[in-house]
């Protein structure tokens, strides 16, 4: 991966954590949060097959492990929030994929968990027919209160006053 196209993931990473933590938007926040993460992840799916183009510059085993880390997040993040499950889908152990990630990406991988979690609290808080305690099931949350301390911890106020925002 080029300087250029490392620079430009991490403004892209860096736009995201901004959206994520000084939401100016609250009532359009899921979506802006979503269509940030998915920028991020097709242009680092462009730059990775843009490298492949001529067929002869090959991935490094960190970017083939942080792709299939970005696929397996998007397929399970709602119940799996661990790294360990990621790493042990991978067939590697947590350090590595930690390592990994963090080689690839320059951000840690349990921040690209942590989003995907927090991008579809954001999109379930949007169906009034589903309360708190039903989308902390849905995300697999222990409690309620763990939900509630996590979405506080990223999206800055209670999933209940998030909500009221949107109103």
């Amino acid at each position: 991966m080029s300087r250029v196209d490392f620079r430009q993931l991490l403004r892209l990473v860096a736009m995201l954590r901004e959206k994520v933590y000084r939401p100016v938007h609250p009532e359009f926040e899921s979506e802006i949060i979503s269509l940030c993460l998915s920028l991020l992840f097709y242009e680092y799916g462009a730059i990775c097959s843009r490298n492949l183009a001529d067929g002869a510059h090959l991935y490094s085993r960190p970017e083939k492990i942080a792709a299939s880390f970005v696929r397996l997040i998007d397929e399970h993040v709602r119940a799996q929030h661990g790294v360990r499950f990621y790493a042990d889908r991978l067939y590697i152990t947590p350090g590595y994929l930690r390592k990994c990630i963090r080689v690839a990406t320059g951000m840690p991988a349990r921040y690209f968990i942590d989003t995907g979690l927090l991008s579809d609290a954001y999109a379930l808080l949007l169906d009034e027919s589903l309360s708190v305690d039903d989308v902390s099931d849905l995300l697999h949350f222990s409690t309620p209160l763990a939900f509630s301390a996590f979405f506080k911890k990223y999206a800055g106020l209670t999933p209940s006053k998030y909500r009221s925002s949107l109103k």
